[in-house]
């Protein structure tokens, strides 16, 4: 059975650990802030993080599975012999929430990683807002030991607004709503290398820089 990521799991430790991982790309405040002080930080932007209820968990399973794209992604996988990855599971849930240019009162992050027999990993991750049912952030890679330090993207979308210029996790103001969304991202991808790092221990290569690569496409938002 998969572990389910609990708030209190890596806190503080393993989440100290975690910022002498290498960093990616979207997770530039890694070296800034320790997890505590980033909800601290989001705390006082009147963001707060939760554990995911069992019904928003079979909630975002669901509308998974309804999504065709990614659903019928995630079958060609599990078709390719890519299996779900034990203890390497993730949800949490937002409140208060600042993403892609839209406000939430509640969002919903799930992410898990399957893995087939050469090691290789095809990650699945989602953004969900519970009160409209909608899957507002999703995306469906691959990372191969043949190519580690590469992420396949197979299936993406994301709900954003649109703006003038290009923003990302790493372009957001130190203050406002596109701190809070920069580090919402953030947050999640240093709690996600945790469970993934727990989960793979020393295994395959790809399973090793899931973290790094995968944080980009899976966490960031773009920020407005």
């Amino acid at each position: 059975m998969a572990l389910i990521f609990s708030l209190g799991t890596f806190l503080p430790n393993q989440a100290n650990a975690q910022l002498n991982q290498p960093d990616c790309k979207t997770c530039s405040l890694k070296d800034v802030y320790s997890k505590d002080e980033m909800l601290e930080k989001l705390n006082e932007l009147g963001v707060t993080i939760e554990d995911t209820n069992k019904n928003d968990q079979k909630l975002v399973k669901k509308l998974i599975k309804e999504q065709k794209k990614m659903d019928k992604e995630i079958n060609k996988q599990l078709a390719k012999g890519f299996k779900d990855y034990k203890d390497a599971e993730m949800f949490l849930t937002f409140n208060n929430t600042h993403l892609g240019g839209y406000d939430y009162e509640k969002a919903i992050i799930y992410a898990t990683l399957l893995k087939n027999k050469a090691g290789d990993i095809a990650l699945v991750s989602a953004w969900v807002d519970p009160n409209k049912k909608e899957l507002i952030k999703y995306t469906v890679g691959t990372i191969t030991n043949e190519n580690p330090e590469k992420f396949n993207e197979l299936v993406s979308y994301e709900k954003v607004k649109d703006t003038e210029g290009d923003f990302t996790a790493s372009d957001f103001k130190w203050n406002g709503k596109s701190f809070a969304c920069g580090l919402s991202g953030v947050f999640a991808c240093i709690t996600y290398c945790g469970v993934v790092g727990l989960a793979c221990g020393p295994g395959a290569a790809a399973c090793g820089t899931v973290c790094d690569l995968a944080c980009g496409a899976a966490f960031a938002y773009a920020c407005s």
